[in-house]
């Protein structure tokens, strides 16, 4: 993990699960090509999860 930017507790724009704030935190970190794919099915089982977003950023 190279970094974790807790941005807290936050209004959502739009209604998810009946619920209006959400609680944001930022992953930045390096994996295999492998990795993303079971982060992402582990975050839809994981209750207390509402959304969650991985993308690959651009090579510096």
């Amino acid at each position: 993990m190279k970094n974790v930017d807790e941005w807290g507790k936050r209004k959502l724009a739009y209604l998810i699960n009946k619920e209006s704030e959400g609680y944001y935190v930022l992953f930045d970190f390096e994996s295999t090509a492998e990795f993303p794919a079971e982060l992402d099915r582990i975050y839809k089982i994981t209750e207390g999860v509402m959304r969650s977003l991985i993308i690959k950023k651009e090579d510096e």
